[in-house]
């Protein structure tokens, strides 16, 4: 493009530049040659260039194309420009599912990490897989896999810290809950004790007849979560029935390690498996089979 709208190779002209930004850029600004020529002198490098008649080198021409004024973003959309005040169930809400993982869902890595970037990348409705940790706290990982695992308070740390640096409007924790009894209590307690005014406990308007809006939710973190049934006793485990597709490992009728033949060099290797009600997935290889391992059963299932 730099050749196309340059005579000599070396520079762009005042009228070479006034071309490109009519043929390319289509900017009817670009019809008033001062415009042109004073907009061209904020990105001289050499003030003494500053003449009737500025040109751009190749490197001012760059600075140019990947300047902000040069932005194919429209900078009005960097403000919300849509009506916040409905009530919250009448919008699209940008969310996320296993939030914690940096990879497949059944031998990759859990990252607080991934936590910070999808709450810097806009998201509004984040996933929490809990199961019991040690010291009484929670883990987030997904459960009966290879995945590694989280802290549980490590994570809400990390969505406190970034959950409005992109947007100011509510973030919602669904949380899928493998926990005890006791450990719920204490994610209740550190849900408080972490966010703080921010957590959602009590509703906006007592008598509403409906949901609040964004508007009202500002800066606010809900959770969404079963409640437990009335009369309840210690060994209930309240699960999260709405997750799972057909390729989620809680949906699993059976899952363990699998042994297969290599094809190539006939060793047995170890791959982890779950089956569904119609389908079976394996992960990638894990490790040759050792000689003296038992190799008569295929499968050892928890």
């Amino acid at each position: 493009m730099f050749e196309q709208y340059t005579t000599d190779g070396q520079r762009v002209t005042l009228q070479e530049f006034q071309n490109f930004l009519l043929e390319q850029q289509k900017d009817p600004d670009a019809l008033n040659e001062q415009k042109v020529s004073k907009f061209m002198r904020e990105y001289l490098q050499d003030p003494s260039r500053d003449a009737q008649e500025p040109f751009f080198t190749v490197p001012e021409f760059l600075d140019f194309l990947f300047s902000k004024q040069n932005d194919a973003w429209d900078s009005k959309h960097n403000e919300v420009i849509q009506d916040m005040t409905q009530p919250l169930v009448n919008y699209w809400i940008a969310s996320s599912h296993n939030t914690y993982l940096t990879g497949d869902q059944v031998k990759s890595e859990s990252s607080i990490e991934a936590y910070a970037r999808c709450l810097q990348m806009g998201c509004r409705c984040i996933e929490l897989d809990v199961w019991d940790g040690p010291d009484q706290m929670p883990y987030v990982y997904h459960g009966h896999t290879l995945t590694s695992k989280i802290k549980f308070i490590d994570v809400i740390r990390t969505i406190k810290e970034h959950a409005f640096v992109t947007s100011e409007y509510p973030v919602i924790l669904s949380i899928e809950n493998h926990c005890t009894l006791p450990q719920q209590r204490n994610m209740a307690s550190a849900f408080l004790e972490v966010f703080g005014d921010m957590l959602l406990t009590q509703p906006v308007e007592r008598d509403a007849a409906q949901m609040p809006s964004p508007a009202q939710l500002k800066y606010k973190i809900i959770i969404k979560h079963k409640k437990l049934p009335d009369g309840h006793e210690e060994r209930i485990v309240v699960r999260n029935d709405e997750a799972g597709a057909e390729s989620d490992i809680s949906n699993a009728v059976k899952n363990g390690i699998l042994y297969l033949e290599d094809p190539v060099d006939h060793e047995w290797r170890q791959h982890f498996f779950m089956l569904t009600q119609n389908k079976m997935y394996y992960a990638e290889e894990q490790q040759p089979l050792d000689d003296d391992d038992d190799t008569e059963d295929n499968t050892n299932t928890e």
